[in-house]
């Protein structure tokens, strides 16, 4: 979603994330890892708030 990388600072350096937009399928499998995801974050550096990720009905 971002036009270049999102840059964060932690221990001295930068790190560079990227924000995604994910689709996903109907089926009960998929439904169930993403409500999982969205509870416990996606990606590296959770507690540092990395991983947020939030939902939105379509």
């Amino acid at each position: 979603m971002n036009r270049k990388p999102v840059p964060v600072e932690y221990k001295g350096i930068r790190l560079l994330g990227d924000k995604l937009n994910l689709k996903i399928t109907d089926n009960k499998q998929a439904q169930e890892l993403a409500y999982f995801l969205t509870g416990v974050g996606i990606g590296e550096i959770n507690s540092r708030g990395m991983g947020f990720c939030n939902y939105r009905w379509l």
